[in-house]
């Protein structure tokens, strides 16, 4: 015994058979909008994670610069502090020049 399907149950095999092919082929044509849906989710998903490399890659790139900038900048202060601790010792012995020679 079939279960009842509304009117169609009442129907003949011919018609159920059309029934039930007209089921199917609204079936069909859901899982295909299903699939392509899933198949553009999983394309944006693919760009969105390129793009997020792609700015990973430009991120290490500016943090290699800066670590380069940085290298140089504590170059150049560590030069800087050596040439004034000499202009210091410098003026010192300078100074203790002058004190000692006005004695």
């Amino acid at each position: 015994q079939i279960p009842a399907l509304g009117p169609e149950a009442a129907l003949g095999a011919p018609e159920l058979y059309g029934t039930m092919t007209r089921l199917l082929a609204k079936l069909d044509e859901c899982i295909q909008v299903e699939r392509e849906r899933r198949d553009t989710e999983v394309k944006m998903w693919k760009e969105h994670e390129q793009h997020a490399q792609r700015q990973i890659g430009i991120l290490k790139d500016q943090v290699e610069e800066d670590q380069s900038q940085i290298s140089i900048l504590r170059q150049l202060l560590a030069e800087q502090n050596h040439s004034m601790v000499a202009l210091l010792a410098q003026q010192q012995q300078e100074q203790e020049e002058q004190d000692g020679g006005g004695i």
